[in-house]
């Protein structure tokens, strides 16, 4: 099934309508949208980005958003690194390294699920780090090989 402009356009305001009201309750800060289907968002901290990923996957299995055969579901990268915030003709955006790794993280992520860089995990308390599966290497584009965990909150 196919949505049409409207429906789809319903669609996203209703995601972004709860991923900016989560962002915000904890503690992050959207730099932008990328498109219809993302968000480059910053935290403070990986233990709220980590918050964050987990609550809006809760949010979306507990009230569906559906706009199809199935309901939504989201892929989250996590990564810790420097950045840099530069005012741009189109406002602020954030650059670097850092900013790559989250996208080839949240590319890695299958729908319902959280993947972290080993940055990301070494960065978080201990008691958020017993929330994460045991820690895998993988291949990121690039042939770049780099260990993370994953979370998996809504069932597949």
């Amino acid at each position: 099934m196919r949505l049409g402009d409207l429906s789809t356009r319903e669609v996203i305001e209703r995601f972004f309508t709860t991923a900016d009201s989560l962002v915000q309750a904890h503690g992050g800060h959207t730099v932008k949208r990328l498109g219809d289907d993302g968000a480059m968002i910053l935290f403070p901290d990986a233990d709220q980005a980590l918050a964050f990923a987990t609550a809006l996957h809760t949010s979306l299995a507990d009230q569906p958003i559906v706009g199809g055969p199935e309901p939504l579901r989201v892929r989250v990268g996590v990564h810790m690194g420097s950045i840099q915030l530069s005012d741009t003709s189109y406002g602020r955006d954030a650059f670097g390294a850092a900013v790559e790794m989250a996208a080839r993280l949240n590319r890695l992520a299958q729908p319902g699920q959280i993947v972290l860089s080993a940055s990301a995990v070494a960065a978080m308390s201990e008691e958020r780090r017993r929330t994460l599966g045991p820690p895998e290497r993988v291949v990121l584009k690039g042939d770049r090989t780099v260990d993370v965990s994953r979370v998996d909150v809504t069932p597949r």
